[in-house]
């Protein structure tokens, strides 16, 4: 069972990936904002980080500058924004280009499981 960690504080967009993700036998945690985010990554080992952009407390850049030394090269991250452009995913891809960024995972909650099962390193 893949081990997810959400880092979002949209309480609907949090309802959403939980309950399509656990009908999906994936075990999620999530985390409200960036310090609990934090936290949690460093407490335990989980193999796919979906993570907001925008968070209270610690942004997502914070969190990913903060674990750029700690999280595993293999390790999966996708990154959300209501901001989603070109510029973002050009930002994420040359700040952590050993991770599989994209800008907004979609609220449909089919089209959450294809990008979370996508190949690493694909665009």
């Amino acid at each position: 069972m893949k081990n997810i960690l959400l880092v979002e504080d949209d309480p609907f967009l949090i309802d959403i990936y939980t309950t399509k993700l656990r009908e999906e036998s994936f075990s999620i945690e999530v985390a409200t904002d960036g310090k609990e985010g934090l936290k949690k990554l460093r407490e335990k080992k989980f193999d796919l980080l979906v993570l907001d952009i925008v968070l209270p407390k610690i942004d997502g850049w914070e969190i990913l500058e903060k674990l750029k030394t700690e999280l595993p090269k293999e390790a999966k991250v996708k990154m959300r924004t209501k901001f989603s452009s070109p510029i973002t995913k050009i930002i994420s891809a040359w700040r952590y280009p050993a991770r599989s960024p994209i800008g907004e995972l979609p609220p449909i909650p089919e089209d959450i499981l294809w990008e979370i099962n996508e190949p690493r390193n694909s665009s």
